[in-house]
């Protein structure tokens, strides 16, 4: 026999009633009652019924009937209906901009020793034997060149690193304008190649030569 309760229930002010929430597979609104303080008679004290048929079951426990909540089961009316689709939410992540992007199309800086080109941006230059690297403000600029005379003219044989790509030995041009190794998206403006790199200090950089 199941034991009776001290505690009163008055759910929004209407007493006997526990709490009232919705079926997961019926989606109506069941409620949850004790039945001695509802003025309901059922078998059991603990009752819950479905407010949109009025059907009703009784059980011996708080915890008997909890667990019958969700179910439905006791309704033949719910049980009769169209089962319920449960809606669900897939959680999408926000759009990654460099998702799906090969890395043969950034400008790498590696060990502070070389700058590589991807074949998109090695293209744009027109695939030259030599590459002239300049700075103007924060930006590097690439463009293609001829075979200097001699060297330390700011222009660098251009060596293949793989199918995706090229690069340039230019020790002493990152050293000098303190650039940070990385990868940095390129922007293909007219005849040259540019990006902005991170650098490895915060003294300003110098207005570097002018487009070529």
């Amino acid at each position: 026999m199941a034991r009776p309760t001290d505690r009163t229930y008055a759910d929004q002010g209407i007493p006997g009633r526990v709490k009232q929430s919705i079926s997961r597979t019926t989606g109506q609104p069941v409620t949850l009652y004790y039945a001695e303080q509802a003025g309901i008679e059922a078998d059991h004290p603990w009752v819950v019924v479905c407010e949109t048929h009025g059907e009703q079951e009784s059980y011996p426990t708080l915890r008997h009937a909890e667990q019958h909540i969700p179910l439905g089961d006791w309704c033949a009316a719910c049980m009769a209906a169209p089962k319920r689709t449960m809606k669900t939410h897939t959680y999408t992540p926000p759009p990654n901009p460099h998702r799906g992007r090969r890395t043969s199309r950034f400008i790498s800086v590696s060990g502070n020793r070389q700058i590589a080109l991807g074949n998109e941006a090695y293209d744009h230059l027109g695939n030259p034997a030599w590459i002239a690297v300049q700075v103007k403000g924060n930006e590097v600029i690439l463009t293609a060149a001829e075979e200097p005379k001699k060297q330390g003219q700011g222009i660098h044989k251009v060596m293949s690193i793989s199918h995706t790509g090229v690069a340039i030995a230019a020790i002493a041009f990152l050293n000098e304008q303190q650039i940070a190794n990385g990868k940095y998206p390129p922007i293909l403006k007219g005849k040259t190649v540019r990006f902005t790199p991170d650098r490895t200090t915060d003294q300003a950089i110098a207005e570097g030569a002018e487009d070529a």
